[in-house]
């Protein structure tokens, strides 16, 4: 049943060890965008590609601070993960994906799907079709 849940790859990851270093504190920290599939830094925030997506077309806008939950981010960091995510959206509504709508949400805790609890993150999911495939 997982298999139909999620996207192509994402049983790698949760398989996996995720033990370590917290994934997003050390993607923006090495400064090897291109690598680490980054495609925008804000002052606060930054915006990436999901390396385990639930879809083709699957962004985050992640906090550059290491922080939990929504409730530990300052005023400032919120409005910035919001910039950030109303500069994202465009990015696949052109171009090879043309997304023609998008799921955004966070998915807080793991009873709600979080793979990463300890940091909190926005999931951008474009979605290239009305009602079917293309």
């Amino acid at each position: 049943m997982t298999e139909r849940l999620l996207g192509a790859g994402r049983m790698a990851y949760i398989e996996g060890s995720q033990h370590g270093a917290c994934l997003f504190c050390g993607r923006h920290a090495e400064g090897a965008d291109r690598t680490n599939l980054i495609l925008h830094r804000g002052a606060l925030a930054y915006v990436v590609m999901n390396l385990y997506p639930y879809a083709n077309g699957h962004l985050m806008v992640v906090p550059y601070r290491h922080c939990p939950d929504l409730a530990g981010l300052t005023p400032e960091e919120s409005l910035d993960n919001h910039d950030r995510r109303h500069s994202a959206v465009p990015l696949f509504s052109a171009g090879a994906v043309r997304a023609e709508g998008f799921n955004v949400g966070f998915n807080l805790g793991k009873a709600a799907g979080a793979g990463v609890l300890e940091h909190v993150h926005l999931h951008i999911v474009a979605r290239a079709w009305a009602g079917h495939h293309r």
